[in-house]
């Protein structure tokens, strides 16, 4: 049987604990979007793209990435009241 000790040298510090569920949070409400949106959303942030690089990686506008990214944004705030 196998038996898991936990102490300080394993257990996450409570700041960095909050910021991964945080992340959880946002990986589970970004799954309820409309494809498009989360994946311009998640290229943008996940993937550390500029506005201005992802728009020449996509074709896509950069004013529409910024719309579209803008829009995820807020709506992540209002589900996670944040």
């Amino acid at each position: 049987e196998f038996t898991y000790a936990i102490n300080d040298d394993n257990r996450p510090n409570p700041e960095e604990y909050k910021q991964w569920i945080k992340l959880e949070d946002i990986d589970k409400a970004l799954d309820n979007f409309y494809w498009y949106d989360r994946d311009v959303f998640k290229l943008y942030y996940y993937e550390g793209n500029t506005l201005s690089g992802l728009a020449k990686k996509t074709g896509i506008s950069r004013n529409s990435l910024f719309t579209t990214i803008d829009k995820v944004r807020e709506q992540l705030k209002e589900l996670l009241d944040e």
